[in-house]
Parts: structure tokens; C-alpha cells; sequence
């Protein structure tokens, strides 16, 4: 049976940090690699030998940088609430995905709610939410498919918490 479908994309942090960032670990790689040609030149260094190396910290940079501020991703449907970060707005990585029956505990993030939920001895946790975006802040317990338990703060916007009670109504708390 088919009852819906909700995903949402969250960055992961303050996009002006993240470009300070960037154009620091720019100007990094740009010394590393001027140092290098410079002290290759006064070594009399082989051309290929300087080529190679400029171009290993080139692709170590351009995966460096694309790394720095990731986005999460997460969705639920009929069967799965599924997490993934995303690498660069293009690569994609599945850190979880569990099915509606194994999730234990969904309540908004609160001092006592995140005491019931660390009752569950989670060993993993994942946060996906900005504290600025205004959307409310949510907490899941779920066993994942290794039998150990995850604990899973995100934000939520009231469709995503009809969903999840559509299909788990029992494990819901409002307050």
C-alpha cells in the first residue's frame, strides 16, 4: 500500500564559512604547489616529474574541496526512511536506510524526549538539521539492519511526521 512520499535536503553548515574555508584551503594548495615548482626548479628536477606532482595536488584539492560541505538527504516512503550525504551536489552515499517497522521512538527534540531516547543505548547518531531554518526538530530511535540502534535528529515538517505516523503511529510522541 502505497501512503506517500517525503524527502528533504538540508546543507550542512553556514555557507560563509564554508567559502572562507574554500578560499583558504585554496590558497593552501596553491603555496604547496608554487613551493614545489619553485624548489623542483632550483633542484633541476625532470619536467614530468614536476607535471605528476602538480597534478596529484590538483586532483587532491579538487576532492578536498568538494568535500568541505556536504548536504544530507533524507526521505521516507510506504517502506524506508533512508539517509544519504551528498558529496559535491553530485555524490551520493547511503549512511542508513531501515524499514517504518524498526523504528522505536519519534518525538520532537526536547531535554526528556533525548533522555528517553539515549534509554535505547543508540550507538550511532546523525544530526541533519540547521538550528536557523525555523522547521522543527525531531528525534528517531530506529534498530537498524545490524540489530543496533541509531538516533536520528532532523528537521520535520508536518507532512514528514504524518507520514511517519501513518506508518508507525505507535512509537509517536507529540509533547
Amino acid at each position: 500500500m502505497e501512503l506517500g512520499f517525503y524527502e528533504r535536503v538540508i546543507r550542512s553548515s553556514n555557507r560563509k564559512r564554508v567559502a572562507a574555508y574554500k578560499i583558504l584551503l585554496s590558497l593552501l594548495y596553491a603555496l604547496v604547489a608554487a613551493g614545489f615548482l619553485l624548489w623542483a626548479l632550483l633542484r633541476d628536477i625532470s619536467p614530468a616529474v614536476i607535471v605528476i606532482a602538480l597534478a596529484v595536488v590538483g586532483i587532491a584539492a579538487f576532492v578536498s574541496l568538494r568535500r568541505i560541505d556536504p548536504e544530507y538527504e533524507y526521505s521516507i516512503n510506504s517502506s524506508y526512511i533512508t539517509l544519504a550525504k551528498i558529496y559535491g551536489k553530485s555524490r551520493r552515499k547511503e549512511l542508513f536506510e531501515t524499514s517504518a517497522e524498526k523504528l522505536l521512538f519519534v518525538a520532537p527534540l526536547g531535554e526528556e524526549n533525548m533522555k528517553k531516547a539515549l534509554d535505547y543505548h543508540p550507538k550511532e547518531q546523525y544530526d541533519v538539521y540547521l538550528s536557523a531554518s525555523g522547521v522543527p526538530i525531531w528525534l528517531a530511535v530506529f534498530e537498524d539492519t545490524d540489530e543496533k540502534n541509531i538516533l536520528f535528529v532532523f528537521e520535520a515538517e508536518d507532512e514528514a511526521i504524518k507520514l511517519l505516523r501513518m506508518l508507525n503511529p505507535s512509537v509517536i510522541r507529540y509533547r
